[in-house]
């Protein structure tokens, strides 16, 4: 199930994409459970390209290498290296398209029966098992929010600020975001994202983040 977000003032565009993608390197197949949410003028455009980008980079590593190569920390790093690479294509676009506009994303992927979780933003990926009548989870990805301790040392080293959104009466309005010094733009409710360019020059990462 989906929806868009809600806004007071106009009707907004359904901006999440999600993707079930599989292949099959050195006879083992590979999973990849996706999802993302954009945000901003294109963020509709930032779900749907980063979920395909990283679908058929992830790919492309597994293919390019032999299976003793794969190993837990091949595959760590072969995530890592791909957000690195989104981040990288959003940021070299000719039109800087994605200057306002990104998104969040959480990746699962299954391979050999082991479950890896990667994620950047608010998009939660677990891992939960029945018990009586009940669902625990026993693996959950963080939540990325500009004032967590980790990530607001990062943003206010970087030169943003932190704070909510100040209505037409300077009330505070919603969630703590990241901010330029004038508090003027991106206004970014979350730390970690793909795209986003001018939050990126504020102390926003694309580097994700491990469960709890």
């Amino acid at each position: 199930m989906s929806m868009d977000g809600y806004s007071p003032e106009y009707e907004k565009e359904n901006q999440d994409f999600s993707k079930y993608y599989s292949f099959t390197t050195n006879k083992v197949i590979t999973n990849l459970f996706m999802l993302a949410d954009g945000h901003g003028p294109i963020g509709h455009t930032a779900s749907a390209t980063a979920i395909d980008l990283l679908s058929h980079k992830l790919e492309q590593k597994f293919a390019d290498h032999a299976e003793t190569d794969i190993t837990d920390e091949f595959i760590k790093k072969a995530l890592a290296d791909s957000f690195e690479e989104i981040q990288l294509k959003f940021k070299s676009d000719s039109e800087n398209a994605y200057k306002y506009s990104g998104t969040t994303m959480v990746c699962a992927l299954i391979r050999k029966n082991v479950l890896y979780l990667a994620s950047v933003g608010d998009s939660k990926g677990f891992l939960a098992s029945k018990n009586g009548s009940s669902i625990v989870p026993s693996l959950v990805t963080k939540d990325h929010k500009p004032d967590v301790e980790e990530e607001k040392d990062r943003i206010l080293k970087a030169g943003g600020m932190i704070g909510p959104y100040l209505d037409a009466d300077k009330q505070p309005n919603g969630p703590n975001r990241v901010w330029n010094k004038a508090m003027t733009e991106p206004g970014l409710a979350t730390s970690r994202t793909l795209g986003d360019i001018s939050g990126h020059n504020f102390g926003v990462s694309h580097v994700p983040g491990s469960p709890n």
